[in-house]
């Protein structure tokens, strides 16, 4: 571990004075120093172990011989300090990813390290480790996001669906239950599922819906229409469209008697409710209503 030998030395007030001033010139000394501070506020300011480890061994001293305190002073010290050491070292060397999550009707821009934006879509989340960016430039993905990469190395947005690479582009990648779709923009895309690579072009797709791929030369747009406000569709179950409606405008849909894996080509607003539910409703001949506050739309054939 790096610094190891600084941090055992610091927690025993062993350092030389070069040993220090080299030690203190570290992010390592910078993040102990701050733990430091923080955790006045987290412990008492008084507690005797000792003393109330020997309260604890007189209430049990019936029940059977008790040894002195003294034999087991060296295994409470030694504990005392491993769990110290264990402490600090997950607040300086673990738990340092960064997560981004978005709610319901929610969208936001992210800036990452090396300056590459992302667009995370409603009820989505990012993670990625800031501290090792400059050699491991990689983010994990739930849900739907919009990328602007860099150029620079090698750029890898990890799934549950997949992994995909680029060094250099502009794309969107959407890790839904039953959907997986990559869409390239601009650049050249990298994208391994199942073991294998498929290569995307500007202007092209791969899907994956309910295990069976597909994708197209016939991207059109420069950009995904929900960074518009606007949720576009072709040839997807209608299924996963009432799915993301939900995602949008923070509802829930019934439609129990209607076949919901109809394939549906089309768009709904996100600015607008009436407008939208008519948007995927009358293409189908379905009707529609708002109930419970506008919390809840049934869909139905019509009469």
């Amino acid at each position: 571990m790096e610094h190891e030998y600084y941090i055992k030395k610091w927690l025993n007030g062993e350092l030389t004075g070069d040993e220090l001033k080299a030690f203190e010139q570290t992010d390592t000394y910078a993040s102990l120093v701050k733990l430091t501070k923080h955790s006045k506020g987290f412990a008492p300011e008084v507690y005797e172990t000792e003393a109330e480890l020997e309260k604890l061994l007189t209430k049990i001293q019936d029940k059977g011989k008790v040894r002195t305190l003294d034999r087991f002073r060296p295994l409470i010290t030694a504990a005392a300090a491993v769990a110290v050491f264990a402490m600090l070292y997950f607040v300086v060397f673990g738990n340092t990813d960064t997560v981004i999550e978005t709610q319901v009707a929610e969208k936001t821009e992210i800036s990452l390290p090396d300056t590459s934006n992302v667009t995370l879509n409603a009820l989505s989340s990012l993670t990625f480790n800031e501290k090792d960016w400059k050699t491991n430039r990689e983010v994990s993905l739930e849900g739907e996001a919009y990328f602007k990469v860099a150029k620079g190395a090698r750029f890898d947005v990890r799934t549950s669906a997949g992994i995909v690479t680029v060094l250099g582009t502009q794309f969107n990648v959407k890790n839904r239950k039953g959907h997986f779709e990559v869409i390239c923009y601009e650049g050249l895309v990298s994208v391994t599922h199942n073991g294998s690579t498929t290569k995307l072009p500007a202007k092209s797709s791969f899907v994956v819906i309910d295990g069976n791929i597909t994708g197209s030369n016939g991207v059109v747009a420069n950009q995904p229409s929900w960074t518009q406000n606007e949720s576009t569709f072709k040839s997807i179950p209608f299924e996963l469209v009432l799915q993301e409606f939900e995602r949008q405008y923070g509802v829930s849909i019934l439609a129990n008697d209607i076949d919901t894996n109809v394939l549906f080509t089309g768009r709904f607003v996100h600015n607008n409710m009436e407008l939208a539910i008519k948007s995927i409703a009358l293409p189908l001949n379905l009707t529609y209503k708002i109930v419970n506050e506008k919390q809840q739309i049934v869909l139905s054939f019509e009469d």
